[in-house]
């Protein structure tokens, strides 16, 4: 079925649903590892700048490092549509198929690379390419 240049299709709702689980699942991992990473990094920086102040000098009080990014609230809105519906199919387009299915959101690369710096697993997606919940 095409509809406004795109193919619509028809799918079921509890591969679906399992699907977005298992992304979701990945996706919680890397914010895991990220925040970990996060709060070693800062905690690193902040003895640092201890060390400089009880040496006499001024640290900056600015800190380069970025917070990990976390989309869950994504992955869990979907995930309670769907569990909700009395539905046993569902229609997606190419775009949602791409979301909700292959993981390919429009935030991903952002988010693989701004976590990436603090994540193992959220680097080597970002190099690959790929955040199959499978390969990791």
């Amino acid at each position: 079925m095409m509809s406004n240049g795109g193919l619509v299709m028809n799918f079921k709702v509890g591969e679906v649903l399992d699907t977005l689980k298992k992304n979701r699942a990945q996706h919680t991992k890397i914010v895991e590892e990220a925040t970990q990473g996060y709060k070693e990094a800062l905690r690193k920086e902040f003895v640092n700048k201890l060390h400089d102040l009880d040496s006499g000098r001024l640290p900056s009080t600015h800190s380069a490092l970025t917070k990990p990014q976390s989309y869950v609230a994504e992955y869990d809105s979907a995930i309670e549509m769907l569990g909700m519906t009395s539905d046993a199919t569902l229609q997606l387009d190419q775009n949602a198929f791409k979301c909700y299915v292959l993981n390919k959101w429009s935030w991903m690369g952002g988010f693989l690379s701004s976590n990436s710096m603090y994540s193992g697993t959220a680097a080597a997606a970002a190099v690959g390419g790929s955040l199959d919940p499978e390969e990791y």
